[in-house]
């Protein structure tokens, strides 16, 4: 497992996105990654203004957008049925777990998933 890369969920970077210095300094050296589903989560929030949407096009910038194939398809489903997530939780997740990188949330759903190959890094925010 390269060390150096890892996957972000949407709620990393929305705290991103919300200034959090303690987050970005953790994360400083990685090659980020996310979920198609952030870019569109991110660029769908109701109200959106122009400056906030330059600002979300800015960090997805910074980040390696994974698109779906068939195996994400396959390991979603099976993750899904396994461990009943939302779907756009199981894509996401599932993204991480096709590139074998660990896979950086807020949401503590994920706990549940902490047993499979994947590696959870769960951001706690005060």
């Amino acid at each position: 497992m390269n060390s150096n890369r890892i996957f972000l969920d949407t709620n990393i970077l929305i705290y991103l996105l919300e200034g959090d210095e303690e987050l970005r300094e953790i994360l400083e050296d990685k090659i980020w990654y996310i979920s198609f589903l952030t870019e569109i989560e991110l660029l769908l929030k109701p109200n959106i203004s122009d400056t906030e949407t330059k600002a979300i096009k800015a960090l997805i910038q910074e980040c390696f957008v994974i698109e779906m194939n068939s195996a994400i398809k396959e390991i979603a489903i099976i993750s899904g049925q396994k461990h009943r997530l939302k779907p756009v939780d199981c894509i996401i997740y599932a993204s991480a777990s096709y590139l074998a990188i660990p896979f950086v949330t807020a949401d503590k759903v994920f706990k549940r998933l902490t047993k499979d190959d994947t590696q959870i890094l769960l951001y706690e925010v005060d």
